[in-house]
């Protein structure tokens, strides 16, 4: 049986001007995507939506800072109720002063990989599948 992870149009980096949709893992990645760059408290009318990735660039790059940064995205990641599970990676670019954030979602139309560079500036999905 099919799991319909839902269709609208396309928003992400930005609203896209066709207004294409998009459907499953697109959606949610583009979904989550918008989550982790969405500072706490953006939303007017849900004040514990969002984790701002660009943060944690500022992070000293420790084993103990990706650790803590990996359980933020993880619980954030999963308020999302097509979200079943997330596996977390944070590698810091020390060179680009950046950090990638992989992701492993599981979903019941199943699993995809997910991974962001993030930038004190940007926060850029690199891939969805």
């Amino acid at each position: 049986m099919a799991t319909d992870l839902g269709t609208d149009i396309g928003c992400y980096p930005d609203l896209d001007a066709s207004f294409a949709t998009v459907t499953a893992f697109i959606l949610l990645g583009q979904d989550l995507a918008r989550r982790l760059e969405t500072a706490r408290g953006g939303l007017f009318y849900d004040s514990q939506y969002g984790l701002d990735l660009r943060e944690m660039v500022n992070d000293t790059a420790t084993l103990a800072n990706a650790r803590k940064r990996q359980t933020q995205i993880k619980g954030e990641v999963e308020k999302d109720e097509r979200v079943q599970r997330a596996t977390v990676t944070v590698t810091y670019l020390l060179n680009s002063s950046s950090a990638t954030v992989k992701l492993v979602v599981e979903t019941a139309a199943g699993p995809f990989t997910y991974i962001l560079n993030v930038t004190a500036l940007t926060v850029s999905l690199l891939k969805i599948g």
